[in-house]
């Protein structure tokens, strides 16, 4: 289930977290953008973090990338 980080742009920021399928002591980030009247945008962390706290962070920062209009970021660490 998604939750709510807020408006950012004129846009809702939606985040999720969930276990990693191969290795469960990681999480996985997922994000969601949303704008009235324009397609919802869909995507997931390409990384797995140790905390899940990191996969959300990561989820929230892919989706603001994503609202400024610049592709998915490669995330180092």
């Amino acid at each position: 289930m998604y939750s709510i980080d807020g408006m950012y742009d004129g846009h809702l920021i939606e985040w999720a977290t969930a276990p990693h399928r191969t290795f469960r002591d990681r999480s996985v980030g997922y994000f969601r953008v949303r704008r009235p009247g324009v397609q919802t945008i869909f995507g997931v962390v390409g990384e797995a973090y140790k905390d899940p706290a990191d996969a959300k962070t990561a989820a929230i920062e892919i989706a603001k990338s994503v609202v400024r209009g610049r592709r998915m970021p490669r995330l180092s660490g």
